[in-house]
């Protein structure tokens, strides 16, 4: 059966406006009394095993008994996902204000080959008129039914709804606040069943309707027909950068129709009004997308290979195909034969061992409602096994994220830059987990026992790299500023991120050790990751050439590391049900040990090419699995340690071999802004078009595609930044967040606002200026780096960075010098000695002190005029920069002389040099820190 078949629909049955059922007219579920109780419409049966519904409930108890109630009636045949119609919807609206106004309801169902699409259209836009969610589904039902795509109303019992951004569209229904925000669950930004599905009770809509149709609820015995609603969103299938509609509709050859100027989204109700037909066909075709794109994933997933029913992520369904292979595994291994599923005992035990938990149940005793009795609740759940638990607190701190730098801010030279990425770099490195003999965890301090080990270490070290060290190798975390790399300090690390370490002959002292022993030689992954290789192999040959499945199965394999962390660090996401914020539960593959396995040997490895690129040559920035350098493939040395040994790993899933660093990406010159952030300025002679712009979270202007465009945009808004006015902000546009959403029961709407511009440098590493560069017909400056000494270093730096750049930007050499001459001032005044009024520069607190010392003749200075003519001479100075009154100089009598405060600056030593000039016998040398009277005296010798 091929489900997936992307033929022109055979049947199709548009609904106008004219076939529209008339509007909510307020009909009663539930009839309320004085004592504020409620009696149910319909009745709930006694016997039902599921509920005893008393004569009166409260409005929760009784939509919660209607729930239970009206899936006690499927519960006893759950259709697998193969035989349940798709329901696709879609909808238009334009915003007016903070809501939306709703345009048309549009769907596709599609059912065993056969499909039918239609549009509805509200009486109005006004909220009022806005369809339920049971209206809209029985009018998609009965058009079905019609249409022939259906043949009977049992078919319906068992649908599943499928949207691209699923709240987007779910949440237009009138009662969708009311009833169905309960029964889904938040997923990343949208939303999707993920436990039950929705049971609806269609039979008084069917009541109250007052048109005739052929088609009856109630069977020959009256037994209702409640339709179970899985919801299931796109979106939650698409691979990364495929997320769109219109690049799913690529995948599946089914494209997205563009809107005609001049009309746009924001004013469909314009298209609506003057190209009817256009509208329909544009909204339809968005319905059709999302049904070929599910319809693409349950035949791969469920008829080609044997799913019963569909999960609702694609990391989900990685874990599933990666559990089959393990299935595959435990089979052989235990020499099993005939069919086994994954929900065998004894292959969730094999499973869980792999990942160091077992499964227990625990009891607990309640008291039954309406009596003394008490009841044993029993419930089983998996569980670290007592040494991965006890140990599970090191492998935590030990993981980390990617190593991400950048080397070079501003404009590079012109030069030729290669862009590289290490292959399948997480994937490739999670061929390296084998099983845990957790039992048989040691702990060591031996520089020994970590460099020649047959499994794995991991280490909390103390250690201090040599000082013309251009690229440490351990990463310590300086939060809220993520990973830094500093000379000297103390991190958590893998025995892979040591190795490098040392071959950088840094000094290491270990203060705990894990050496972790591998169980077996057999490799956990591997099967999956084959499986993906060959996957994608396949559906990239000629014959078989299908895009969406070789990206589908890319992200499949590409999932799998993710979830090894997941749940590992505390991450609070919105719960819809509840309307709270929750912590994220880790799931059924996390491991903190595996993970912190994958996430050191990709720093380790990127750590040890970035030290393999030649001294002479230069490193613009490092990202996670990649870096961009220079310096030609050729001339950098891979043949480390850890290089080997991803070769050996990557070879594994890629038999016909390949080099462990690929060429990605040519420019001739590149614009950095700050970690994760920089451009193509001059593209290279043989530029391919896939030249870089990473905008570092700055928002293009709404409707820029263009990669050339946007590219020019975001140099253009870099160069001619500012810290305040209009080049200082960017517009955003955003969706209203599900919380506010949710809790508020408000439209998804876009939000647009102002962000201030953050593209100055993340100080991660230590900024050296190197002179103005010329850059697309101007210059910037230019700054190179070198590792901050310690963490605490980098911090003090950060910060005044931050305080200093809310009024500057760092562009040009005399930004540098006022940014140093802050810098300074605020480091060695930060005692609160001397107070640093805003905006004074460093010769103005000195300025200060000067007249503390004049007035009380201190430092060998004797007042030799009045005070109001020494402020007079003051101000006449370098052109009155040191504007001075006389009540300043009077004022100075009263306050502290502070001896040995001061640092050394190019603007205090300017000052200086005219005040010893008027005073040789000026002692200024005690008012400076003794670590700064060299460079004084240096700055004060005429050049």
């Amino acid at each position: 059966m091929d489900i997936a078949n992307t033929d022109k629909p055979r049947s199709v049955a548009c609904i106008d406006e004219d076939l529209m059922m008339q509007p909510n007219t307020g009909r009663r579920d539930i009839e309320g009394d004085d004592d504020g109780l409620i009696a149910f419409d319909t009745p709930i049966s006694e016997d039902n095993p599921i509920i005893k519904s008393k004569p009166r409930l409260t409005k929760k108890q009784y939509k919660k008994a209607q729930q239970l109630a009206l899936k006690a009636l499927m519960k006893a045949k759950k259709v697998s996902t193969v035989l349940k119609p798709i329901i696709s919807i879609d909808t238009e609206y334009t915003q007016k204000g903070n809501e939306n106004v709703v345009l048309s309801y549009q769907y596709v169902v599609s059912f065993k080959g056969k499909r039918c699409e239609g549009i509805f259209f509200p009486k109005s836009g006004a909220k009022k008129h806005r369809l339920s969610f049971e209206q809209f589904l029985v009018q998609v039902i009965e058009a079905s039914l019609k249409a022939e795509v259906l043949s009977s109303w049992a078919e319906a019992e068992s649908i599943i709804l499928v949207a691209h951004y699923l709240r987007a569209d779910l949440f237009t229904f009138s009662n969708s606040f009311k009833d169905i925000k309960t029964m889904v669950s938040s997923v990343r930004k949208t939303v999707a069943s993920l436990k039950d599905g929705y049971a609806v009770d269609l039979a008084k809509e069917y009541k109250k309707r007052i048109d005739d149709t052929q088609y009856k609820l109630n069977d020959k015995n009256n037994n209702a027909h409640p339709v179970l609603v899985t919801f299931y969103d796109s979106m939650l299938f698409a691979p990364a950068g495929y997320q769109s509609l219109a690049k799913i509709g690529k995948l599946v050859n089914c494209h997205k129709l563009e809107i005609p100027q001049p009309y746009s989204i924001e004013r469909m109700d314009e298209y609506l009004e003057n190209d009817r037909e256009g509208f329909i066909q544009y909204a339809i075709r968005d319905a059709m997308i999302a049904c070929l794109f599910l319809e693409c994933v349950i035949q791969e997933e469920c008829v080609d290979n044997g799913s019963d029913h569909l999960s609702f992520t694609i990391g989900s369904l990685a874990i599933k195909a990666f559990k089959r292979t393990q299935l595959d595994v435990f089979k052989r291994k235990y020499n099993i034969r005939g069919d086994v599923k994954l929900n065998n005992p004894e292959f969730k035990q094999y499973f869980n061992q792999l990942f160091g938990k077992e499964r227990i149940t625990t009891e607990r005793w309640i008291k039954k409602s309406g009596s003394g009795e008490y009841q044993a609740i029993t419930s089983t759940h998996d569980i670290l096994t007592e040494p991965a638990h006890i140990f599970h607190q090191l492998a935590i701190e030990c993981y980390h994220g990617g190593r991400n730098e950048c080397y070079i801010t501003g404009p590079t030279a012109i030069d030729t830059w290669y862009d590289y990425d290490a292959p399948s770099c997480y994937t490739t490195i999670i061929n390296g987990i084998k099983p845990i003999d957790y039992d048989a965890i040691t702990f060591s301090r031996e520089l020994n026992d970590f460099t020649d080990i047959t499994g794995y270490g991991l280490l909390r070290i103390r250690f201090k790299f040599p000082a013309d060290t251009m690229y440490p190798s351990l990463p310590v975390r300086a939060d809220p500023y993520g990973l830094i790399y500093p000379l000297e300090g103390t991190c958590f690390c893998t025995h892979l991120e040591l190795m490098v370490a040392l071959s950088q002959n840094a000094k290491i002292d270990i203060r705990q050790g894990m050496i972790i022993p591998w169980a077996s030689d057999e490799r956990i992954f591997t099967p999956f990751m084959k499986q993906v290789r060959a996957k994608r192999l396949h559906y990239k040959s000629a014959e078989h050439a299908n895009d969406f499945l070789e990206k589908y199965w890319k992200e499949k394999g590409n999932s799998a590391y993710g979830r090894l962390a997941m749940g590992l660090r505390e991450k609070r996401v919105f719960d819809i049900q509840s309307g709270n914020m929750k912590q994220l539960q880790q799931g059924e593959v996390t491991n903190a040990f595996f993970a912190a396995f994958v996430s050191g040997a990709a720093r380790a490895l990127l750590s040890s090419m970035l030290i393999g690129v030649p001294s002479d040559k230069q490193v613009i920035a490092l990202t996670t699995d990649g870096f961009t350098t220079n310096a030609h493939l050729e001339e950098i040395a891979l043949n480390s340690p850890i290089c080997n040994i991803f070769r050996e790993w990557f070879h594994m899933i890629n038999p016909t071999g390949g080099e462990v660093l690929e060429l990605k990406h040519k420019m001739a010159q590149v614009l950095a802004f700050k970690t994760r952030g920089y451009s193509t300025t001059v593209r290279a002679d043989d530029d391919d078009g896939n030249y870089i712009c990473a905008r570092a979270g700055t928002q293009l202007p709404d409707g820029m595609t263009d990669k050339v465009k946007s590219t020019a945009w975001m140099n253009d808004k870099y160069l001619n930044r500012t810290a305040t006015g209009d080049d200082s902000t960017f517009k955003t546009h955003c969706l209203t967040a599900s919380k506010k959403q949710m809790t508020k029961e408000v439209d998804m709407v876009s939000e647009y606002g102002e962000q201030r511009l953050s593209l100055e440098p993340d100080y991660k590493r230590d900024l050296i200026p190197n002179g103005m560069v010329a850059v697309d017909h101007r210059s910037h400056l230019q700054c190179l780096s070198k590792p901050h000494k310690t963490v605490e270093a980098m911090i003090q730096k950060r910060q005044r960075f931050d305080a200093w750049r809310s009024g500057h930007c760092l562009k040009t050499e005399d930004d540098w010098d006022d940014w140093m001459d802050y810098y300074k001032l605020s480091t060695f005044l930060n005692d609160g000695e001397m107070r640093i009024n805003a905006g004074e520069t460093s010769a103005g607190v000195f300025k200060r002190m000067f007249l503390r010392v004049w007035v009380q003749e201190a430092c060998g200075l004797e007042k030799d005029m009045k005070q109001a003519e020494l402020a007079q001479w003051l101000s006449a100075l370098d052109d009155g920069i040191y504007f001075t009154k006389p009540s300043a100089v009077s004022s100075a009598k009263k306050s502290d002389i502070k001896y040995g405060l001061f640092p050394a600056t190019p603007l205090i030593a300017s000052l200086l040099k005219q005040l010893v000039k008027r005073y040789p016998t000026f002692e200024y040398e005690c008012l400076f820190h003794h670590s700064e009277v060299a460079e004084l005296l240096e700055l004060m010798t005429d050049k």
